[in-house]
């Protein structure tokens, strides 16, 4: 019981890292650069000029590519951090679907 709730103190601990982190993503080799939460929610939003001049689809198609690129590494931090949150309830090699 003691593990379970050690382990549950440490997945709490972890979602809260990271909601409270940042993490950036660009696209177009910069041209276009963003940065979320641990929410999914956008902070900031860079565009260049360049990618004003070009048609609304390539503009909406480098602000997707951004967001996707820091919600990827969202997506990695979090994997890991639950990982490491969970290893101490669950043995050595055991594979949470998900997570492994």
């Amino acid at each position: 019981m003691k593990t379970l709730m050690a382990a549950q103190g440490a997945m709490s601990k972890a979602q809260k890292e990271i909601e409270q982190s940042h993490f950036e993503g660009s696209s177009g080799g910069g041209l276009v650069k963003l940065e979320i939460n641990g929410k999914s929610e956008i902070l900031t939003l860079v565009i260049d000029d360049a990618v004003m001049r070009e048609d609304s689809a390539t503009a909406s198609e480098l602000v997707i590519a951004a967001f996707n690129s820091a919600s990827t590494k969202k997506e990695a931090l979090s994997k890991e951090k639950l990982r490491l949150a969970t290893g101490t309830l669950f043995p050595i090699g055991f594979k949470i679907p998900g997570l492994s």
